[in-house]
This record gives C-alpha cells, structure tokens and sequence, in this order.
C-alpha cells in the first residue's frame, strides 16, 4: 500500500465531509449524530478500510512499490 496516496485519501475524504456538512447546513443528517459516535463511526471507516488492505495482500495494486 502506498502511505503518500492513502493519507491523501483519507484527507480527502474528511475534507468532503466537512464541506458537504457545511453546505447541508442545518438540515445536515449529521447534525443529529453526537459528535462521538460520529468520530467512532468515521475512525472505523478509516481504520477498517485500512486494515483490510493490509490483511489481503492481493488487492493492492500492480505497480505499488
């Protein structure tokens, strides 16, 4: 797995939550989730995903060095 492409990735990742969640306002369905169970729930999305990745060796891509 390349470190560089997947921090890139999960930073990408929180930034578009971010801005959708500011442009949903307060109509955001996030706004109802309390701000813990919501970190929970997005660190075992990363950390998960991660995980699996390093767990199955065949999923990474031809050409990773």
């Amino acid at each position: 797995m390349n470190a560089i492409v997947t921090v890139r990735a999960l930073a990408g990742m929180a930034i578009g939550f971010s801005v959708l969640t500011m442009i949903e306002g307060e109509y955001s369905p996030c706004r109802d989730i309390p701000t813990e169970e919501l970190a929970a729930q997005l660190a075992d999305i990363v950390l998960m995903g991660v995980k699996a990745t390093q767990d199955n060796p065949s999923q990474e891509q031809v050409g990773d060095d």
